[in-house]
């Protein structure tokens, strides 16, 4: 059978334009265009209600099927119907429409759930705001310092006297219960200081703080202690370099116990303050935190539920940060984690420019002194001029702007130590040379 092409028009009912009593309520005289009203004991029975040696009349005909075609007009409106307390629901994957969102039923289920309150219905494809969440990336292991070091894309805190060495835990076998892509999670042994002020925290930024804001957010983890302890989640709003307020705006943490289990998963929801009356900076600098507590003293009880003063190894991985009550996990493309963070893995050979070398090898100055194209892999990074950083041969790193979708690197003095020169003196030389490059636009 072809294809059956759309109605070209606005589909209405079958006698949705009756003249006098020529429709009425299936079996009855009550006239209504109400569809709820439609659905009487009478249409329920159906033809049965026509007693032998009887013929159905006119009314019947036309109330029937204007019920019937009316559900298709709705249909023809909405796409897809809208939630009623009284639907039942029985499908995995069923959808409807709620608040002006679209919804599908999970795994569990029970008449009068309410989507956006109920546990029972998660957003389609809902995308994890968390980029790199399985945590592919790294900058190196065993680092005890502040700020991002492990996880290319996680920011650690400490304070109060309280230390941590924190690693890449490679899983002893691939992926977790319902994540098999799953390869790592973090490493993180904390000793407290014991002491009020005492804090050990990662966090994850999310950028722009627009993101969910006004909204309720499920963040979801996989996660182990040594001995079963508790992991507090705070979530942060910060409004970017000169925004109003200047201060985070905290979401009042919520604690939860975790096993030993690395395949134990775990979810907590969280209502966000939507920007009426607040303004974001001018740097395109706002983010959005989730920060995980492992150790906090009383200092932080409001942030963390009371979290208390704990040492021990944890294990935290396959991150997620979703709209509604979602507490699946997917992982974004790698291209997200390009935005923000490049590094090469070990020194890379590079051509550019012309220019001459002297008896000694070393070059002299360049006149197109230009690094493109394998250095920004064609991704255009996070709106801002990201900081770079090079190791081994080469000349000091000057600017750096975007050309198109690539990545730029411009030498301000020509690299020393080439390792070859090719081409004719005459024409000049095109001059190959070692490095290694980072480029870091995290917020």
């Amino acid at each position: 059978m072809s294809k059956i092409e759309r109605y070209n028009g606005d589909l209405k009912s079958f006698a949705s334009e009756p003249q006098g009593t020529e429709r009425t309520l299936f079996g009855s005289t009550t006239q209504s265009d109400d569809l709820t009203a439609q659905i009487t004991p009478e249409f329920l029975r159906g033809w049965g209600i026509v007693r032998p040696n009887e013929n159905p009349s006119l009314q019947d005909f036309s109330g029937a099927m204007f019920t019937a075609t009316q559900l298709i007009a709705y249909i023809h409106q909405m796409g897809t119907p809208e939630w009623n307390a009284l639907q039942e629901y029985p499908t995995v994957g069923a959808t409807c429409i709620h608040n002006g969102q679209q919804w599908h039923r999970s795994s569990s289920w029970a008449v009068g759930d309410e989507p956006g309150i109920s546990q029972s219905w998660v957003k389609p494809n809902s995308t994890n705001l968390i980029t790199d969440g399985i945590l592919d990336a790294w900058n190196r292991d065993d680092s005890t310092a502040d700020g991002y070091n492990t996880a290319a894309l996680t920011f650690f805190n400490s304070a109060g006297g309280s230390t941590f060495t924190a690693n890449r835990y490679y899983l002893p076998s691939l992926g977790l219960t319902g994540i098999p892509t799953a390869k790592h999670m973090i490493e993180v042994s904390v000793i407290s200081g014991n002491s009020s002020s005492s804090n050990v925290s990662f966090e994850h930024r999310v950028e722009s703080v627009r993101n969910a804001a006004g909204e309720a957010v499920t963040f979801s983890f996989n996660a182990a202690w040594d001995t079963p302890k508790y992991i507090a989640v705070e979530l942060i709003q910060n409004f970017g370099t000169g925004g109003s307020p200047s201060a985070d705006v905290s979401v009042t943490g919520k604690k939860i116990l975790v096993s030993t289990d690395r395949n134990d998963r775990y979810s907590l929801t969280f209502d966000l303050p939507d920007l009426n009356g607040k303004t974001l900076g001018t740097n395109d600098d706002s983010y959005l935190a989730v920060v995980v507590h492992v150790d906090a003293g009383s200092d932080l009880s409001n942030k963390t539920e009371s979290l208390g003063n704990q040492s021990g190894t944890v294990y935290v991985g396959c991150m997620s940060l979703k709209l509604g009550s979602d507490s699946s996990f997917t992982n974004e493309s790698r291209f997200n984690v390009d935005r923000y963070y490049q590094r090469s893995t070990h020194p890379v050979g590079v051509s550019f420019g012309f220019g001459s070398v002297d008896a000694s090898g070393i070059a002299s100055p360049l006149n197109s002194n230009w690094i493109r194209g394998n250095i920004g892999n064609g991704t255009p990074m996070a709106g801002r001029n990201p900081v770079v950083s090079t190791s081994g041969t080469g000349g000091t790193v000057g600017t750096i702007g975007t050309n198109g979708a690539d990545i730029s690197i411009l030498f301000t003095s020509s690299p020393e130590g080439c390792i070859s020169a090719f081409g004719s003196a005459a024409f000049g030389s095109i001059i190959s040379t070692q490095f290694a490059w980072l480029l870091d636009a995290r917020l």
